[in-house]
């Protein structure tokens, strides 16, 4: 095959980013302009050899193949896992991340065997002695009874209904009988992954507790017991909610799977790939309505541009959507990108790299329903390249029969000019000169997305308002028949690029609790939680320096960031922070009524070791006279790690 040949077949191959300097000079009369990456710091020397993929030819050095595309991240500790972390995979495991995973993009250029020898060295701490057992790692039950829904008190998604409220009806817990309530059980989740527990959201059917895993696993559990139902294996990691819907559960997968599985049995129904975007993922919150699956789609493009002092990739192409498909046959019903046109070429970053845009606005968060007006509210991330569209943090509402937007409100920072172009790679402790920062944001502001699911609530006066809350740490109320016309706003934190307000939060008739990180990418948070009127967005309450518990606990990870989504159960409204204690409080005066620190060792039902965390991710679930919560999510490291389910429940 000739030179000229080769370089023709590179972008069919997907390596016109990795074509070696060599190469390129030496044929850079045929190569699109931008198509180099940055030269090395020392090139090779004279008469080195090249294979087919632009790598030097000889036995590979996986130390220092790490150390040329993966040290930027995993030596610095900072949203990657470390090479310690890491080791928790096997070989096999990680060879699957660096072939098929997220790591793919990383990995391209690199040959089968050279994949092999990197995984081999990552995963190179820890013996298989050493790591937790693969398998489900449940006691299963011994009787198991038809499952049965109880609609009164069920709690089948994200939330108790579909309109995100968080509020637990029909509860038994309230300011008197909370001082009753004792842990139950706690279940022990294996890690087999670099990260020990991912917050992971519960749904609660009759007596029947969901809730997927970074394991890869999926769980029916006993609310009674704590006993395993049935066990289900996932291709990926599971980062998304498990829900639940006439008899079917769906949930999504790092990989960018959906699965639909029969509720009582965990025998799979459909299985469908929702985006084949290198990097693609189902890492927002599944909903259930009427029939239908709406999956929300993210990518994890944007963590290329991390290894920018040393490795600089082309950014980005990735675009956010939401799939629908039928429930019970799996039949996609229509697809809509949060994009409404693929990228384009925009230009050069410094180093003559090329960049695409507009990119990014993807889905990380939950959606809700508007029966009425026959709409899903879809709550977007920012832009990661530009030019500014308006549906970058924004709200999106999609006709729920044919996917078309009805109506975008964007809601980036005004501060920020009422734009939000931002990718992690524009960080300082990244690369100090920014220089895969967009030109319009070249100090590297922003990260203020959406990612808490947006609330319709009726207020007491009968109108119905849409709630959203941003990592700017702004709350606003939309008007739902007016195209999403703010009706009044507030701030309630000072806003970072971990939140503001982050993963929830819950509001009945008369306020919204809203929990506030205050926390930047160093993860030192300074959080507060408040109780915001929503006939005029003023402040009825705010909880704020709260003295948080971290005595013999790791800092900065501990603190007193209010991640966990908050739940209200009659009187009290529940929530957490990252130093592991669950709160509640008197929702109408913000007085503290209980609280349980979740971050210490469990003798769990299943005998894996089992110790808590911080709280972040999915909220406490209340179903009747027992309270449901998973503490731990050092995901990206996020807070301390933890691996338990816990239930609490009334003592009687």
């Amino acid at each position: 095959m000739s030179k000229q040949k080769l370089l023709l077949l590179l972008p069919l191959l997907g390596l016109f980013s990795l074509v070696t300097p060599v190469l390129a000079e030496e044929f850079a009369e045929i190569i699109p302009l931008g198509a180099t990456v940055v030269p090395p710091a020392a090139l090779p020397p004279p008469g080195t050899k090249f294979n087919v993929l632009g790598r030097p030819s000889g036995k590979p050095d996986a130390s220092v193949i790490f150390g040329e595309r993966c040290a930027e991240c995993h030596a610095r500790g900072l949203f990657s896992p470390t090479l310690e972390q890491m080791s928790n995979l096997t070989t096999e495991e990680a060879h699957k991340e660096l072939t098929w995973g997220v790591m793919m993009e990383f990995a391209n250029g690199l040959d089968d065997f050279e994949r092999w020898e990197l995984a081999k060295y990552v995963t190179s701490l820890k013996t298989d002695e050493e790591r937790d057992p693969r398998g489900h790692g449940m006691t299963m039950c011994k009787n198991t009874m038809p499952l049965v829904a109880d609609p009164k008190h069920d709690w089948p998604g994200l939330s108790k209904d579909n309109r995100s409220s968080r509020v637990a009806t029909n509860s038994q817990i309230n300011s008197e009988t909370v001082k009753n309530l004792k842990l139950k059980w706690a279940v022990g989740f294996p890690q087999v992954h670099s990260f020990v527990g991912g917050g992971q959201p519960v749904s609660v059917v009759g007596d029947r507790v969901f809730i997927g895993s970074l394991n890869h696993w999926v769980y029916s559990f006993d609310t009674n017991s704590g006993c395993a139902h049935w066990a289900f294996e996932a291709e990926f990691r599971i980062r998304s909610n498990v829900a639940v819907s006439d008899g079917v559960i769906v949930f999504g997968d790092t990989g960018a799977n959906a699965y639909a599985l029969n509720a009582e049995t965990g025998k799979l129904m459909w299985r469908h790939k929702v985006d084949y975007t290198p990097t693609a993922r189902v890492n927002g919150k599944v909903m259930l309505h009427d029939g239908v699956a709406y999956i929300p789609v993210t990518n994890y493009q944007e963590v290329l541009n991390m290894g920018g002092r040393t490795l600089e990739f082309p950014c980005c192409t990735a675009r956010g959507a939401v799939a629908a498909y039928d429930l019970h046959t799996g039949e996609r019903k229509w697809k809509t990108f949060t994009i409404d046109e693929r990228s384009q070429f925009i230009g050069l970053t410094p180093n003559g790299v090329n960049r695409y845009g507009p990119s990014g606005v993807t889905v990380f968060s939950g959606m809700s329903v508007d029966e009425k007006r026959g709409v899903i509210y879809v709550p977007t991330a920012n832009q990661q390249t530009e030019p500014v569209i308006e549906e970058s943090d924004a709200i999106i509402a999609l006709d729920m029969e044919t996917g078309a937007k009805v109506w975008v409100k964007g809601l980036a920072p005004e501060h920020m000019g009422g734009q939000d172009v931002y990718h992690l790679g524009c960080e300082a402790w990244v690369d100090a000169e920014r220089k895969t920062c967009s030109p319009l944001n070249p100090k590297g502001q922003g990260d203020r997305d959406i990612v808490a699911p947006a609330i319709l609530v009726e207020r007491q006066d009968g109108k119905e308002v849409l709630l959203v809350g941003t990592k700017d740490g702004t709350l606003y109320a939309l008007d739902p028949d007016a195209k999403g016309k703010i009706i009044w706003q507030t701030r309630v934190g000072r806003g970072g690029e971990v939140g503001g307000i982050e993963w929830g939060f819950a509001s009945d008739q008369n306020n919204a609790y809203v929990p506030v990180l205050d926390m930047d990418a160093d993860m030192q948070g300074s959080g507060s939680l408040t109780a915001v009127d929503l006939m005029t967005g003023k402040f009825v309450w705010r909880v704020e320096n709260v003295e948080a518990e971290c005595e013999g606990k790791p800092v900065p990870l501990c603190g007193n960031a209010f991640g966990l989504p908050t739940t209200v159960s009659n009187d009290i409204v529940f929530s957490g922070t990252s130093d592991g204690v669950l709160r509640a409080y008197n929702k109408n005066t913000g007085e503290p009524v209980w609280s349980y620190n979740t971050a210490h060792d469990f003798n769990t039902v299943n005998d894996v070791k089992g110790y808590g965390g911080g709280l972040s991710y999915g909220g406490p679930v209340i179903v009747d006279n027992k309270l449901f919560v998973f503490s731990g999510n050092d995901y990206a490291q996020f807070t301390m790690p933890g691996n338990v389910l816990l239930t609490f429940e009334l003592d009687k």
